[in-house]
């Protein structure tokens, strides 16, 4: 017989490729189908499934359904999957679910009623973690709309910094829960309600030891000996840990008591009240409640994947403190992805998520081991950014190939100015940059950015008189130059062999060397290629190491909207409303009133509202939602303004659009 069971992803691979891009091995997915209930205990069979013409699209923890042979084949029979050399099995889709509590319980009715809608259940509902709970579960539907499992909610983790904290008492009821910001491992930033802090009481900074967990439930407390420390922890509601009401008593606290705030690494889960239990990231992750949970002493190596117990891959995902916790120099958090693109940092405590045996989050705060380099820059007419906070502008593109960002400290760094207009946050599109970066930022004080026109092979560069060597796509390379090349009708790319003009360039594809190539090699006629290429002899000889083709139709001026700051266009309004001097800037609109001298009435926005004239040129209908953004060149705009007029001659102003309107145009923005 065939049945539909419901069934819990727990391994999937993908399909591999040998260097000749020949299939080497299947795709691969392993699942756990719940296929019977023995004296009320779920039972389950191990399946494994290939498929050679696609991967499957689902991940591990993932509830999916499947249409399975089983071991007993009548009409009104049905067994345990079969999974020998005579199964036969096919994944119907993910389960849809729904996410509730029992309303109502049912005894031996094959029902259940899920926050009061009534479902059936299917033939195969074996799966019931849910039993005669009245919790909230996750329940899955059939692709008919049956129940066929009930499985316990997953709990839903993050992980981050915290980096303050303080109480939040509810004087309607005397409870209280402490705010916290956080930073999470991607960046971001929230407040959550903390209810739960728990964090590793042990010796050596809690580095490599077994977790001695301390604190609990937060609870209110002013005594300098007990603010932001806690008990010995308690599964029992008997632990606590003591918060104070301000920020800085918080933060000072801290530097004696637990040393958590802006120092740890934090297992954030939600509760079922929607509050959050925070647990540090510690120990040696030997504890069965925080066996994932790791802290160790460890220098981090750039492109180093196995570093003591921290086995790392192309998906951990780091989060790196910089700064000094000064005014001056206050903490900074960045998020970076991948082993091989982070650098390298000194020995200090790490703390780190182990998930199926790679470390998944990774938190950094030991000082940066200088890393200089000398990089090729590729600007490609993106928008720059300038954090008021930091002080550090981020510029977007491609260097050595692979599309990130640079960064340089300053507002008026003369090496952001090389590269981009500080007005507008952008530059001269589709060009090339040496670059000399210490940690990935420009210099401060020296050059460290030139227009990359040389036709010899890349050299080191020095600044100040320091050698920068050259970046690791570049070593071990005999002689790299960099081209740019405007594309021919006659070019072409053959056999992933790049030809212009009787030269030719090699996209290559292995272990040992892979070109990174942007965009593709298409309609050559019609685009300007930039290319690294190693241009000595040997192995690799005329190979492409990376390359940007851009059409050349898509100028820089096309690539970059216009931002005025008081835009080329005219300014028109109806000749009742008595306005004069109009400046726009950036979206703001300021005007000066048309009256005699001696006038007192004084003029102010109360609201604006943009629109951009339609593509047919009749009407002003496209309203601009994002007011950071550029006016773009060769539109028109108009503005409503809703203005307040005060002083003795506010009466003696009108308005054609009615009490307190006034609409003005930007015609054709240059």
């Amino acid at each position: 017989m065939i049945d539909t069971f419901l069934a819990k992803v727990t391994y999937v691979a993908d399909m591999t490729y040998d260097a000749q891009g020949h299939l080497k091995t299947p795709a691969t997915i392993t699942l756990e189908v719940y296929d019977a209930n023995i004296s009320d205990t779920v039972a389950s069979t191990a399946l494994t499934l290939t498929d050679s013409d696609a991967n499957y699209g689902y991940v591990k923890g993932d509830y999916v359904l499947l249409n399975a042979y089983t071991a007993d084949n009548s009409a009104v029979a049905s067994g345990k999957v079969i999974n020998n050399t005579n199964k036969y099995a096919e994944i119907v889709s993910k389960a849809t679910s729904v996410d509730g509590a029992q309303s109502i319980i049912y005894w031996n009715n094959e029902q259940h009623n899920v926050e009061g809608t009534v479902y059936d259940d299917a033939v195969k509902f074996i799966l019931d973690e849910a039993g005669n709970s009245t919790g909230n579960h996750t329940w899955f539907l059939d692709q008919y709309g049956n129940l066929i499992g009930a499985a316990d909610t997953a709990a839903t983790n993050s992980y981050g910094v915290i980096n303050r904290i303080w109480w939040a008492g509810n004087a309607t009821d005397g409870s209280g829960v402490a705010k916290a910001n956080v930073t999470y491992v991607d960046g971001t930033t929230a407040v959550l309600d903390i209810s739960t802090l728990i964090y590793n009481g042990a010796a050596a900074e809690n580095r490599n030891t077994t977790y001695i967990a301390k604190g609990g439930k937060l609870s209110h407390n002013t005594a300098a000996l007990k603010v932001m420390s806690g008990d010995t922890y308690s599964t029992a509601p008997t632990s606590y840990f003591y918060i104070d009401d301000y920020i800085d008593q918080n933060a000072r606290a801290d530097k004696t008591g637990a040393q958590i705030l802006n120092d740890d690494m934090f297992q954030f889960t939600t509760q079922t009240d929607g509050t959050v239990k925070a647990v540090e990231v510690s120990g040696a992750g030997t504890a069965a409640a925080y066996k994932n949970l790791h802290s160790e002493n460890l220098a981090i190596y750039k492109d180093t994947q196995i570093t003591s117990g921290l086995v790392a891959n192309s998906n951990t995902v780091y989060l790196i403190r910089s700064g000094d916790d000064t005014t001056a120099s206050p903490y900074t958090f960045k998020s970076v992805t991948g082993f091989d693109k982070i650098d390298r940092y000194q020995n200090d405590e790490v703390d780190y998520v182990m998930s199926d045996d790679f470390a998944k989050y990774v938190f950094i705060k030991a000082d940066p081991t200088e890393s200089k380099v000398t990089s090729v820059f590729f600007y490609a007419g993106e928008q720059a950014s300038f954090n008021n906070e930091t002080g550090v502008w981020t510029t977007p593109g491609y260097l050595d190939g692979e599309k990130t960002a640079i960064y340089a400290v300053g507002w008026n760094n003369s090496n952001v100015n090389t590269i981009i207009d500080t007005a507008t946050g952008r530059g001269n599109a589709n060009t090339i940059y040496s670059v000399a970066l210490s940690n990935g930022y420009l210099d401060k004080d020296y050059t460290s950015a030139w227009v990359y026109t040389s036709t010899d092979p890349i050299r080191a560069a020095s600044v100040n008189g320091v050698t920068y060597p050259l970046a690791a796509a570049y070593m071990n390379r005999n002689d790299v130059k960099v081209l740019t090349i405007q594309g021919s009708s006659s070019d072409t790319f053959e056999g992933n062999v790049y030809t212009h003009n009787d030269a030719k360039y090699s996209v290559v594809s292995n272990a040992d060397f892979a070109s990174k190539i942007n965009s593709e090699f298409t309609n050559l006629g019609d685009k300007v290629i930039y290319l690294a290429y190693i241009s000595g002899s040997g192995e690799y000889s005329g190979s492409i190491l990376h390359a940007n083709i851009v059409d050349r139709a898509t100028t820089a001026d096309e690539l970059r909207e216009i931002s005025a700051v008081k835009p080329n266009g005219t300014v028109t309004a109806a000749s009742s409303q008595s306005f004069k001097d109009i400046t726009i800037s950036n979206w703001d609109v300021t005007y000066t009133d048309g009256l005699t001298s001696g006038s007192t009435a004084t003029v102010k926005t109360v609201n604006i509202e943009w629109y951009k004239l339609n593509e047919a040129g009749t009407e002003y209908n496209v309203k601009v939602v994002d007011t950071n953004a550029p006016f773009i060149a060769g539109n028109s705009y108009k503005f409503v303004a809703t203005v307040e007029l005060t002083g003795g001659n506010a009466d003696d102003f009108t308005f054609a659009d009615g009490a307190n309107v006034y609409t003005g145009y930007v015609n054709n923005v240059q």
